[in-house]
């Protein structure tokens, strides 16, 4: 991760609310303890369209890995994923993929008094369609999340846009230049 470059971004509070969401639909004791891991970096009393200090919530999704485990951050990206508020021309899971590269610059955003040369502190994902039902998906090298956050945004965006909640099928597949983890997703 690019401490540097993220120390001067800022994550909107409607993601870590849907994390929390997920969290308490998993189990009560999971809620509870992400959020204990939220207010121990100084994360609480969340508010959805307010933005707060994409360092804390990097260290605390951390902390959510590290004493959760994976699953739940998995479980929490794909809550996030499906509370992407996507723009009408998006109509199914590839524009939805394709999509989420913005979705989350706007979401994980430079502070307003960060250098000129910040852009993306959030780092951001790679999409490349493979087939009618088929994507490949990663995260660029400077994405300041866990990966598996990611990885789940991608499955709840594409079960935004599919009959019910169907499967998606989630394989990992080599990095290319400029990502760090990709994954192939299938669906229908």
């Amino acid at each position: 991760m690019a401490k540097d470059i993220h120390e001067h971004g800022k994550s909107q509070g409607r993601y870590l609310l849907s994390f929390f969401q997920s969290a308490g639909e998993v189990s009560p004791v999971f809620e509870r303890k992400a959020k204990q891991l939220f207010d121990d970096h100084g994360l609480d009393d969340v508010q959805a369209d307010a933005y707060y200090p994409m360092d804390s919530v990097v260290d605390a999704f951390q902390s959510v890995v590290d004493e959760i485990g994976s699953e739940t951050m998995r479980q929490g990206g794909k809550e996030m994923g499906r509370a992407v508020p996507f723009p009408e021309p998006v109509t199914g899971p590839h524009e939805a993929l394709q999509f989420m590269d913005t979705a989350h610059v706007e979401a994980n955003c430079p502070r307003d008094d960060a250098p000129d040369r910040i852009e993306r502190p959030g780092g951001g994902y790679t999409y490349e369609r493979l087939g009618d039902q088929t994507a490949r998906f990663g995260v660029t090298e400077d994405f300041a999340f866990p990966a598996e956050l990611g990885r789940g945004g991608a499955v709840g965006a594409i079960q935004q846009f599919t009959d019910g909640p169907q499967p998606v099928s989630v394989e990992q597949v080599s990095a290319r230049g400029g990502e760090t983890t990709a994954w192939e997703l299938s669906w229908g």
